[in-house]
Order: structure tokens, then C-alpha cells, then sequence
């Protein structure tokens, strides 16, 4: 079903919508200390982008005016799929149309690309970073990470909850942002904050371990104190039964760990015979290899998958570069980005077990690339003399 964008609702809820995005740049520069002239830069860059993935969206090649034309504010849905089309239907009650829900989903992507670019920046002031800050703010004009925070989607509110929460947690804690990040991040892909569950409790269990200052009665009562929050964590699995078939949620974690392999099993073999599928006989080291740069083959008559062989090209020299420069001695990191680390870590580990398709591999990336980066700078930031 196509959208019907030239109107005259349409243009004025754009209008709209982008005047108080404009003038809200200021505020934007100031928040995140960057120069006005940056902010406009990131802004109409990011919106550019928007615009192409407007173009394809329109002609069927996403799911935004899916999400749009199938909303419904009867279906109230409070996570995934039902929380878009009751976002989108929520907006439509309110007059904001199709092409002003895209301008603010754009804004949210936007600021997610500040958010990393100031970040960056705030790295690379360090003398051991200058060298490299060139390099590494390629990273943030790769047009396949705006590409995919630009539209009406479940990236742009998972990528964006994402890059809240690091930086609710990055320096000092922000509860406000912590509290922001996890409502977006809830709403579009829940089953993210089990792996920040499962990393917290993983950090806090070793930190007790090689604790040399408490006495082992206090250690033994805070380990089981940790196994009751395991337990709840096991509990809170309920959040996969949207996304793995058949699941119940059950505090048996045998059963817990046979659904999640057998999920696995069954993506692998469905995607298999895909055109963008992961082949089902691929190594172990190959799929992680498949997730973050394929693919890497051209294919003439599609120009959207000759651009990701030289975005996946330049990933791979961006690898290599951090592997050679790496220095790791995080001992000025606090405790909260360390666990927020270790959760991109268990993603990571997960991901491209689960996702065996190039299609899916090519957004869900950007929820773990970034974070590589930003932990590559700083920890050669924080590095022992």
C-alpha cells in the first residue's frame, strides 16, 4: 500500500516538525559541547541520508510505511512490532503524517550520530588520540549507519536507547538519561536489556570474587543475593516469547537454554537457501565474520549492495587499524561503562549465531560497531604510563 505524501496535511505537520527540529540545534551544540556549525552539518548529512531511505521506503523497500499504513491505536502493544504501529497511529491521531513521522524518527537518529561524534571528539583530544581522530570519525559519516536510524523502524529507537545509555553511564550516571534509554530500548527490542541484566550480574559476581577486602561470610550472602537477581533475570525471559516460537517463560534454565539453541537451529536453517542468507554449513568464526562485513560480493544490478561492499571494505581496514593501535589498561573506566561494555561484548557473542541473514546483520550491527570504537579510544585514553 502506497502513502499519499502530496498533500496539504502532509506538508504542514512537516513544516511543523521540522521548524522545532531547527530551532532546537542550539540547544543540540550546547548540550553536547560541539560547535553550532557541527551540529548543522551532522543534521542536514543525517536528514540527506533520511531522504534516500524515504525514497526506497516508498518504493516498498522497508517496513516504515508498513508500520504506517497498518497503524492502529486499538492494537495497544507495549514492545516490537505493536508498539510501532501504536506509536504510528498515536501520531496520526495528533496529525502528524507520514512524512513528519520520519522527519522525528530522523531527529532521533540525528542525535544519536551527536551523541557518537562528541564522543569521539571528546576521545581524540587526548594526545594519544589526535593521530587517529580522523580515522576514527569516519565511523560516524559511514551513510549506512544514518541510513538505517532515518525512517519509521525499530533501529532507530533501539540504536538510539542504546547510545542513551551509554552515555547516561559513560562518565558520571545520569538517571534521567538511564531511565529514557531503557524505555526506548524497551519498547522496540526488549530482549537488549536481558544481555545489560546478565552483564551486570556477571561484573558484580567477579568483582566480589577477587575482593580482597570483604570477609567471605559478606561474600557468600552478596553471591546469593546475585543468584536471586539471576533468578528474576531467568524470570524476566518472557520478553523473548515475541521472538522465539513456542517459548514459555519457565525458571528452568535447561529449558530456557534448549529454546534459545533450538531458535538458533531453526534461524540458521530457514535463512540458509536465502539470497542474503549465511550459508548453513559456514565455521563458527566465519559467522562472526558474515555479521559485521558481509556481504562482499558485487552485484551489478543492485546498487545498494555495491555501496555495502565498500562500507564493509573500509570496516575491515577500520578493524585492522584498531587491532594494531589497541592498548587495553581500562583502569580509570568506572564500573557502569565496564558492564555496559561487557553487555556489547555478550551481543556480539550472540548476534551472529541468531542472525543468519546479511539483511538483518547489516542494522543489527550498528547496535555493537560504534561501542567497538568508542572502547578502542578509551581505553588508549586511560592507558598506564
Amino acid at each position: 500500500m502506497s502513502v499519499d505524501i502530496f498533500n496539504l496535511s502532509e506538508s504542514f505537520s512537516l513544516l511543523v516538525v521540522c521548524i522545532l527540529a531547527l530551532t532546537s540545534l542550539l540547544s543540540v551544540s550546547k548540550f553536547f559541547n560541539i560547535s553550532k556549525e557541527e551540529t548543522l552539518i551532522l543534521f542536514l548529512y543525517h536528514t540527506l541520508l533520511a531522504l534516500i531511505f524515504l525514497f526506497v521506503d516508498l518504493n516498498h523497500g522497508h517496513d516504515a510505511n508498513d508500520w504506517y499504513n497498518k497503524a492502529r491505536l486499538d492494537l495497544i502493544g507495549y514492545t516490537g512490532s505493536q508498539f510501532m504501529y501504536f506509536i504510528s497511529g498515536l501520531f496520526q491521531s495528533v496529525g502528524i503524517k507520514y512524512l513528519s513521522q520520519n522527519m522525528i524518527f530522523n531527529y532521533l537518529g540525528f542525535l544519536t550520530l551527536v551523541i557518537f561524534y562528541s564522543k569521539i571528539k571528546e576521545f581524540c583530544l587526548h594526545q594519544k588520540n589526535k593521530e587517529i581522530f580522523y580515522v576514527s570519525i569516519g565511523l560516524v559519516f559511514v551513510p549506512g549507519f544514518s541510513f538505517w536510524t532515518s525512517g519509521i523502524t525499530k533501529d532507530v529507537l533501539s540504536i538510539f536507547g542504546l547510545a542513551i545509555l551509554y552515555l547516561s553511564v559513560n562518565n558520571k550516571i545520569n538517571i534521567k538519561l538511564l531511565i529514557i534509554s531503557i524505555l526506548f530500548i524497551f519498547f522496540s527490542r526488549p530482549f537488549i536489556l536481558l544481555f545489560f541484566g546478565l552483564s551486570f550480574l556477571l561484573y558484580k559476581f567477579y568483582s566480589i570474587i577477587i575482593s580482597n577486602k570483604l570477609k567471605l561470610e559478606i561474600k557468600l550472602s552478596l553471591l546469593f543475593f546475585i543468584t536471586l537477581l539471576l533468578c528474576l533475570l531467568i524470570l524476566s525471559t518472557n520478553l523473548l516469547s515475541n521472538y522465539i516460537p513456542n517459548f514459555e517463560t519457565s525458571f528452568n534454565l535447561i529449558y530456557i537454554i534448549k529454546k534459545i539453541t533450538s531458535y538458533i537451529s531453526l534461524s540458521q536453517k530457514i535463512y540458509a537457501a536465502d539470497y542474503l542468507g549465511v550459508p548453513l554449513d559456514s565455521y563458527l568464526h566465519s559467522r562472526y565474520f558474515y555479521f559485521l562485513y558481509m556481504p562482499l560480493k558485487i552485484d551489478a544490478d543492485n546498487l545498494f549492495l555495491i555501496y555495502f561492499l565498500i562500507e564493509n571494505i573500509f570496516l575491515i581496514n577500520l578493524t585492522l587499524f584498531m587491532i594494531f593501535k589497541f592498548k587495553y589498561t581500562p583502569v580509570k573506566i568506572n564500573n557502569l561503562c565496564k558492564v555496559f561494555y561487557i553487555g556489547i561484548l555478550l551481543m556480539f557473542i550472540y548476534f551472529p549465531l541468531a542472525l543468519s541473514n546479511y539483511g538483518i546483520a547489516m542494522r543489527y550491527k550498528w547496535l555493537i560497531i560504534p561501542y567497538f570504537i568508542l572502547a578502542f579510544l578509551q581505553f588508549r585514553v586511560y592507558r598506564k604510563k
